[in-house]
């Protein structure tokens, strides 16, 4: 399915279309158009701090959908001259909201961070140290073809 599609689908589902039908009475087409987002992610996501959104949550990003205004992460000001009629937060589910937990100072996560940071990894495997300067310098065998 492409990605027009998709928005068509999700436009129908939320009930956002209305139908008529071909002069020739065939199939019912879109006639109402929306306007939205379907990809937005909130400070509960990882790469939202990469990009330096530490405190805009899902909460903000539907006020400003609905033309409110909030505060940028940067300083500043921003609302809609319009407001959305959809919205999609498709926030991450890896990690999601454990930066903003970090950053919070939130006790538990701190705590299970410095459990992990004492302990040396599971999988960890160590070589005799010969074993190891060895295959750092080693050389991969020259491969000819028949």
């Amino acid at each position: 399915m492409c990605g027009a599609a998709h928005v068509v689908l999700l436009l129908w589902l939320a009930g956002g279309l209305s139908a008529c039908h071909k002069a020739d009475g065939d199939a019912p087409y879109p006639r109402h158009l929306l306007w939205g987002d379907t990809h937005v992610h909130s400070k509960l996501s990882m790469d939202a701090h990469i990009y330096g959104n530490t405190h805009l949550g899902p909460d903000a990003a539907y006020r400003f959908a609905k033309g409110e205004r909030v505060d940028l992460p940067g300083g500043g000001e921003a609302v809609l001259q319009r407001p959305l009629d959809f919205l999609v937060v498709a926030d991450h589910a890896e990690y999601l909201g454990v930066q903003a937990g970090l950053n919070d100072g939130n006790p538990d996560l701190l705590e299970t961070g410095r459990q992990h940071a004492a302990k040396p990894p599971r999988h960890a495997v160590k070589l005799p140290c010969h074993a190891a300067r060895s295959r750092s310098i080693q050389k991969p065998p020259n491969r000819t073809t028949a």
